[in-house]
């Protein structure tokens, strides 16, 4: 990989890494229900368990992962995709960053 793609995607795993840790250090002792989504017409939407909030971290780290391996096999070839995908994971880790932010500010 190239230093580009490599900075890339730690910076995208660094993000996904901080918002499984804010689900471990602040929902530890959370045992009822959490409010995963609101909606400004209908309230709340859907109510989950911490293990809910814990999905949406752990499947944006399998798609990350997926993105990483995709982007070294293409590198060689297609090297401004490659780099371009890396710096989605970056939007995309962030987004999934706010996403668990914005569930411990609301609980």
């Amino acid at each position: 990989m190239s230093s580009t793609t490599r900075l890339a995607s730690l910076i995208s795993l660094l993000f996904i890494f901080f918002a499984l840790s804010f689900i471990y250090v602040i929902f530890t002792d959370i045992q009822q229900s959490i409010i995963i989504r609101l909606d400004v017409y209908h309230n709340l939407t859907f109510l989950g368990t911490r293990i809910d909030a814990l999905r949406i971290a752990v499947v944006g780290l399998i798609l990350i992962l997926f993105n990483i391996i995709f982007i070294r096999i293409i590198e060689k070839k297609y090297l401004f995709e490659a780099r371009f995908l890396a710096f989605g994971n970056i939007l995309a880790a962030l987004l999934i960053l706010i996403v668990i932010s914005g569930i411990i500010l609301v609980n």
